[in-house]
């Protein structure tokens, strides 16, 4: 087990999104759930999901931690003699996910990540206790740091039981958009569904949100803007880490079309970082620098007409990198959630040699890996680009010297495998 702190806890204060919560040692348990030391286990319950559903961050710490105090048998509270009060004694990480301290637990993780998929005495896992308790924050750190989301209790149940049940609407979705099945019963012979508290909860398990990544692969391919779909496996047997959307060549005028062959061996291999909604667009038009068709610059990013490095109007360009760990940047590349997973959203182009200019870094505190390029930066001008704005655009791409060649969705935890290098990476999606 993990521990806390062996301290004496006179007090217990953190935050919880933009709340902050204070607990103040001694407390009463049955007191906070409005019972006495003579109620039974089944109203301890009871009155632990009548209150967590509908109560503020500071009592939705308190009731949840109250109820954990009252169903812990390992020796984490301590009960002052002759009274009805407690104490934290031995904590551990189950003792902080009681409480929803999400910053305290994200370190006890850190420190030993093998805790996400630890059980506690009666078979249940931090996922599990979270969801139970509504603590959302707590929630979608565990699933990023790969808490498995369909991880069966004792009692059969699954963390999408537990927010069902205990009426949390908003643990459902985040538990929905990674991928949890609705389909497993429980001890009782029940699915979530059939536990769900409210109507609200039934209608988003029976209607889950559609899958991100399939649902566009469907439009993609009616609209015939892409061709084929490639999974990228580094065993047979393993999931795939990332899927490729390859850009139907009909979408290209003739002439790139023809030269598309030349493009991919003589050109530049590079990466866009871009959002999701923007993918169709890209695809069926190619990049397009800010300035053009009404787009505008991301917030954050450097306004149009602002100077940088010498450079008037350094946003009215097309920014491509040849780093995908670049171009993966949170201030680039949405993440969406698909298939239980994150996925990171990526254009794969082509851009000209010579029509660059090479740049360090516009993100700031951005490390670099190791052999990645001393200039991770391109910047393409359109300058030259014809008059003809509607045929430059739409139609003239080899001119515009980026060319689009597919849409990459790679699992946000395979660019994060340190022991992947550069050349490693760039290596598995050249072709």
């Amino acid at each position: 087990m993990a521990q806390a702190s062996r301290a004496s806890f006179p007090s217990i204060s953190y935050r919880i999104g933009q709340f902050s919560v204070f607990i103040q040692f001694p407390i009463n348990p049955w007191k906070i759930l409005g019972l006495n030391s003579a109620s039974s286990s089944r109203d301890v319950k009871l009155a632990f999901k009548k209150m967590i559903a509908s109560a503020s961050v500071q009592n939705q710490a308190l009731v949840s931690l109250a109820n954990h105090i009252l169903t812990s048998t390992a020796p984490r509270y301590q009960r002052q003699q002759g009274t009805d009060l407690y104490t934290i004694k031995n904590p551990d990480h189950f003792t902080v996910a009681a409480y929803g301290d999400t910053h305290t637990l994200r370190k006890i993780i850190e420190r030993n990540a093998s805790l996400i998929q630890s059980t506690d005495e009666h078979g249940r896992t931090l996922l599990y206790l979270a969801c139970k308790s509504g603590f959302t924050d707590i929630v979608k750190m565990l699933l990023k740091n790969d808490a498995d989301n369909n991880k069966i209790q004792r009692d059969g149940s699954t963390p999408l039981h537990a927010a069902a049940y205990f009426s949390h609407p908003g643990v459902v979705e985040l538990l929905l958009e990674y991928g949890a099945r609705t389909d497993i019963k429980n001890a009782w012979d029940q699915t979530a569904l059939e536990e769900s508290a409210t109507i609200e909860i039934r209608n988003m398990i029976e209607n889950p949100p559609p899958d991100l990544i399939n649902s566009l692969a469907g439009i993609m391919k009616e609209r015939k803007l892409v061709s084929e779909f490639k999974g990228y496996r580094t065993k047979p047997s393993e999931q795939m880490y990332a899927i490729e959307f390859i850009r139907h060549p009909n979408v290209y005028d003739a002439e790139t079309r023809a030269k598309l062959p030349e493009f991919m061996q003589s050109w530049k291999l590079t990466w866009h970082g871009t959002r999701y909604k923007n993918l169709e667009s890209i695809m069926e038009h190619g990049l397009l620098p800010a300035g053009k068709k009404g787009i505008k610059p991301p917030s954050g990013h450097f306004a149009l007409g602002k100077e940088y490095q010498g450079i008037p109007n350094w946003a009215a360009a097309i920014f491509v990198s040849p780093s995908i760990w670049y171009a993966a940047d949170n201030a680039y590349a949405e993440k969406v959630k698909s298939q239980g997973d994150e996925w990171c959203v990526l254009i794969k182009a082509y851009c000209k040699p010579g029509s660059y200019g090479r740049y360090d870094p516009t993100v700031f505190s951005y490390a670099k890996m190791e052999n990645e390029p001393e200039y991770s930066e391109y910047r393409v001008p359109t300058v030259g680009d014809r008059k003809d704005e509607e045929t430059v655009i739409l139609r003239v791409e080899s001119e515009r010297n980026v060319v689009v060649c597919s849409v990459l969705f790679i699992r946000t935890r395979k660019l994060q495998d340190p022991s992947i290098s550069f050349d490693e990476m760039t290596n598995f999606f050249k072709e």
